[in-house]
């Protein structure tokens, strides 16, 4: 009975765990008073026009905006995902400095979370407020279909939060290691709380742990798979509960 117990307790734990981590079910599937989806194409594509005759022959267009963008890069998709790649690191390139001037709009606070969910798709997910203001901005989406068609009342079944363009995700990545990130993770991040329960969280884990080989041996060796499986989880947890890790209320400023 207590294994039976524990077992549903656990499948409990790691359903409220994963929907937190996907950020599922965050906002609505079709985009309505949450987002503007003009937001990014009137500030900061509305003007952008291809500089010179590459750029005219790489875009097939005179005026870019987010679905231009978008579609250019899902173009090869399904055909050849080593040119998709490819694809995508010109229009990098080629928009790198639209897109600091995005990343420069931004708060600081922005700014941390949108680096933070760049790298892995994970974040806190108590920082809704500022997930929000990033969501209604154009810059986190949960429908792609929506990219290509704005009007369009027809939905896909992802509802997992996600950079708008593959791009600009490549774009903040490059953020990776320089000065300007260290700042600002130092602004942002100074003085969560979890670090201080880490270690208590991590003993009580193997506390449980050692009970469960104590009192049912025979489950050993399931039980070690489970904890190796854990041993992934554990790193997200940490983040994923800490207070602090951009707390809306420090380092708004831009």
């Amino acid at each position: 009975l207590l294994v039976i117990i524990f077992i549903a307790g656990l499948y409990q734990l790691l359903l409220a765990t994963s929907k937190r981590v996907f950020l599922i079910g965050y906002f609505e599937k079709t985009p309505g008073k949450e987002q503007d989806l003009d937001y990014l194409d009137n500030y900061f594509f509305k003007n952008k026009t291809p500089a010179n005759s590459f750029e005219k022959a790489f875009w097939h267009t005179n005026s870019l905006s987010v679905s231009v963008i978008y579609q250019k890069e899902n173009d090869n998709l399904v055909h050849d995902s080593w040119k998709r790649e490819e694809c995508i690191l010109k229009i990098q390139t080629l928009l790198a400095d639209t897109y600091e001037e995005i990343w420069q709009s931004l708060t600081k606070t922005e700014r941390f979370v949108l680096y933070d969910f760049a790298t892995d798709g994970f974040t806190n997910y108590k920082n809704v407020d500022i997930l929000y203001s990033l969501y209604w901005k154009g810059l986190l989406y949960n429908n792609r279909s929506t990219l290509v068609n704005k009007n369009s009342g027809h939905h896909d079944n992802n509802d997992s939060l996600f950079i708008s363009l593959d791009s600009f995700r490549n774009y903040l990545i490059t953020k990776t290691g320089t000065t300007e990130l260290a700042v600002l993770q130092q602004e942002v991040n100074a003085g969560g709380k979890w670090s201080s329960l880490r270690t208590i969280f991590l003993a009580v884990i193997l506390l449980v742990i050692v009970f469960l080989f104590v009192v049912q041996e025979d489950l050993s060796k399931r039980i070690f798979a489970i904890v190796t499986s854990l041993g992934a989880v554990i790193p997200l947890m940490l983040k994923l509960f800490d207070n602090n890790t951009a707390s809306s209320g420090a380092g708004d400023k831009k």
